[in-house]
């Protein structure tokens, strides 16, 4: 008889299945990958070039009496017998049965795969030693990194904690809550309030602070925050970095330049408390974004400047009609509005540039940029090209801003506010065809990350 050197070969097990299954193997079935730990497990991947055979239903047989004859022949290993698929994240899916995958990120640089399991399904996505995950690696060809989705919501937390240490950009509000939605995490607007406002600013960077991220990076890095977090248990340290380290890991491998200035001590913070927070009131319902590292101002009253384009709003600052008490307001600059939340940072540094950056307040349904300086509350929502409240204001109205009260509101009675929004018929959209149309009608609001959803 002729002899396989190697029992992993998809050869030898093609061999073996054909002496089992002669009457469909005729070029039909086809075994494009193998993988074994000898004497305990195998796991074989099969395709079928007939739709209308399945492969692993084939290869089993009735009572799995053809896959015993081979499990015979491969002294007594168990054998898990999978479909094939060209789609490496789909093929995963089934190498890791009986584990239930609910997300797969293929990493084509690092050659690896990221795999999100629910709780319960861990020990079962591993197997026993880790032979379950090992055998999916091998006849995927990469590197498999299993997290659960707790692990993902912690990792989340510890991303919001890192922007609000580091007097981060409100931007990041925005894209970690894309991100969780992406990843099917339940993430609240909220969520950022409560990690921010129990995290102090430990690093001093700009605009806020006195320093560059080059500054951070030579001081000691990343590490040297997440050390000062984790005096207060301020992340959840046995999550893993992008490199594989878990955060305790990394905080203890921290390098600390001689005499730095840039991470400060957290007994010892710039701010004990994080560099954002989130209102709410009668001007955003869903909620808005303060920036608050850089100022001390926590409440602010003043006269309503409105105006419908981010355009007309710097043409008033150059022309010097905002003054001390205004507080200016950008709408129709939103996800839909814009469409697209551009950054209002040419007003914003106008404003300082003027030099009345500390005696006026600003507020729009767009967004800032993280080098915006001041009292800037951004992201309201709803916007107002769907009808929020903030569509409502007009010229002269007062607006306060309230941090410690976590409040945005505009001055005037609930039933003004019903009566000025009554009948509001939006202006027509900047866009009516491309791209930018089909971002308008399916971007979703501010306060949920402006994803884009199917109608």
């Amino acid at each position: 008889p002729q002899v396989f050197l190697s029992r992993t070969d998809p050869q030898f097990m093609a061999e073996l299945f054909k002496m089992e299954v002669p009457e469909i193997y005729d070029g039909i079935i086809e075994i494009k990958a193998v993988a074994r730990d000898p004497g305990s497990r195998a796991k074989i991947a099969v395709i079928s070039y007939d739709s209308s055979i399945d492969p692993v239903g084939a290869c089993v047989g009735m009572r799995g009496s053809r896959v015993q004859a081979v499990v015979n022949e491969l002294q007594g290993e168990k054998i898990d017998i999978i479909p094939w698929n060209e789609d490496q994240p789909t093929f995963l899916v089934n190498a890791l049965q009986p584990a239930e995958v609910s997300k797969v990120v293929l990493d084509e640089e690092a050659e690896r795969i990221e795999v999100v399991v629910p709780d319960d399904q861990l020990s079962l996505a591993i197997g026993r030693r880790g032979q379950n995950v090992r055998l999916a690696s091998k006849l995927c060809g990469r590197d498999i990194e299993i997290m659960t989705r707790e692990e993902l919501e912690q990792q989340i937390e510890n991303a919001i904690a890192g922007v609000a240490a580091s007097g981060g950009s409100t931007n990041g509000v925005l894209h970690l809550l894309a991100i969780a939605w992406e990843m099917g995490i339940e993430l609240s607007i909220d969520d950022f309030d409560t990690i921010a406002d129990r995290t102090p600013i430990v690093a001093s960077l700009t605009p806020g602070g006195q320093y560059v991220a080059t500054d951070l990076h030579a001081a000691g890095g990343v590490a040297l925050v997440t050390r000062e977090l984790r005096k207060r248990d301020l992340v959840h340290t046995g999550t893993r970095n992008v490199d594989g380290r878990t955060l305790d890991e990394i905080a203890d491998a921290a390098q600390e330049s001689p005499g730095q200035q840039v991470v400060l001590p957290i007994e010892a913070p710039l701010s004990q408390n994080g560099g954002l927070a989130i209102l709410r009131g009668n001007l955003a319902p869903e909620g808005c974004v303060v920036k608050l590292a850089g100022h001390e101002r926590r409440y602010f009253a003043g006269r309503a400047r409105v105006f419908d384009s981010e355009e007309a709003s710097f043409a008033a600052v150059k022309a010097r009609a905002i003054e001390a008490g205004d507080v200016v307001v950008i709408r129709y600059e939103g996800p839909a509005g814009g469409p697209g939340m551009r950054e209002m940072l040419h007003v914003s540094a106008a404003i300082v540039g003027e030099g009345i950056g500390e005696e006026v307040g600003l507020i729009t349904d767009g967004r800032f940029s993280g080098a915006t300086h001041g009292l800037m509350v951004g992201h309201v929502a709803p916007e107002a090209f769907r009808g929020g409240p903030i569509a409502a204001v007009r010229e002269g109205d007062t607006i306060i801003i309230d941090v410690d009260a976590r409040e945005l509101r505009l001055d005037i009675s609930d039933d003004e506010l019903a009566r000025r929004l009554e009948g509001f018929t939006p202006p027509a959209s900047r866009y009516t065809r491309g791209v930018l149309a089909k971002y308008a009608s399916l971007v979703s609001s501010a306060s949920e990350g402006a994803v884009t959803r199917p109608v």
